[in-house]
């Protein structure tokens, strides 16, 4: 299968999804430049007439130029003939005959010329002034265009200033202070679970020594004492058997490690 070039590809693309769009007219029509447009095709087309006025009026001037130069030439072989008159004979009074009348359809053909040269002048000079007078309404017309684009410009970037401050003041004032509130809060909370937490663990702490130190006394009969649920009694043991445990951890560890950091600080 033979590849296709991309920018190739790209237009069969285009003109697959709409074969009518252009971008330059998109954006004219986006931005509001699409009355403008007959104004720039006018100055165009003035600009064009003026081009081919300007090529007419040259080959006129050229030609009416030329019949000049044979004008001044047939003058000048008449006047030589004059000079010779005395002398003429029948071909001689012939060919003065000729360049005389010569002279005279050229003398026609230069005025004619002469017309048609000062008619492309002319039409020339008002395509000119119609080429000026276009330039000027499409500059006109644009500086219009261009002052309602600035304006516009101007009033969207006060509306995106507008825009930010109030995105900055809601944050600011509104939902900053809700962030803290609700931090605080969460903070606050968490802080009156751990004292709860605390306070559970001080009372299990304070079962777990009352329960010790009954252990390790003798047992008294006490008629005024009544023997605890037998729920806090389980949740005094489990916390007597994780401290045990604890102690039984730690304490060789600690005590490992400071042998170990005494034996490092003696001198050798």
């Amino acid at each position: 299968m033979p590849r296709i070039p991309l920018p190739q590809l790209l237009r069969q693309l285009k003109q697959h999804i709409h074969p009518t769009f252009s971008p330059p007219e998109f954006l004219a029509t986006l931005n509001n430049y699409t009355p403008l447009q007959p104004l720039r095709i006018h100055v165009q087309n003035a600009n064009g007439k003026l081009q081919k006025l300007r090529e007419l009026q040259a080959a006129k001037k050229k030609m009416y130029t030329s019949k000049m130069g044979e004008q001044t030439k047939t003058q000048t072989m008449i006047t030589e003939l004059l000079q010779t008159k005395a002398s003429w004979g029948i071909k001689e009074l012939q060919s003065y005959t000729q360049l005389y009348a010569d002279l005279h359809n050229m003398t026609t053909n230069i005025q004619e010329a002469q017309r048609e040269l000062q008619s492309v002048e002319e039409e020339l000079e008002d395509a000119h002034q119609a080429l000026i007078d276009a330039i000027r309404d499409r500059y006109h017309e644009e500086q219009i265009w261009s002052d309602q684009i600035r304006g516009m410009s101007t009033m969207v970037t006060i509306a995106l200033i507008a825009f930010n401050a109030i995105i900055f003041a809601t944050i600011h004032i509104v939902i900053e202070p809700r962030k803290r509130k609700k931090l605080l809060k969460n903070i606050q909370n968490i802080m009156h679970e751990n004292d709860l937490k605390m306070e559970i663990r001080d009372e299990q702490l304070k079962t777990l020594i009352y329960d010790t130190r009954n252990r390790t006394k003798p047992s008294r009969p006490s008629l005024s004492a009544s023997p605890l649920p037998p729920v806090v009694e389980a949740k005094a043991a489990a916390n007597f058997q994780y401290w045990t445990q604890y102690a039984v951890i730690a304490l060789p560890a600690a005590f490992l490690g400071v042998i170990g950091t005494l034996l490092a600080a003696a001198p050798r």
